[in-house]
């Protein structure tokens, strides 16, 4: 799933949603990956997959992953 921003980062009202529709989806034993610009690592999502476009990560990787890890419930082992 591709966002703009996502709680506490928001500057209209598609993060709010967005968190309601994934915690919905997930109710339901949908792995969501959520793709946003920029994470600033306050955001709080154990029931999905946040992943940062930004690349910025300090061990020179392009995925930053914020809320749930391989292995918990209603993970993947997706990439």
């Amino acid at each position: 799933m591709l966002g703009w921003e996502y709680p506490p980062h928001i500057s209209g009202g598609l993060g709010t949603a967005c968190e309601g529709l994934t915690t919905a989806l997930a109710r339901h034993g949908v792995a969501i990956d959520f793709l946003v610009p920029t994470l600033y690592g306050e955001e709080d999502a154990p029931h999905m997959q946040l992943l940062s476009a930004s690349g910025c990560g300090n061990d020179g990787t392009s995925r930053h992953t914020v809320g749930r890890t391989a292995g918990s419930p209603g993970s993947s082992d997706r990439p």
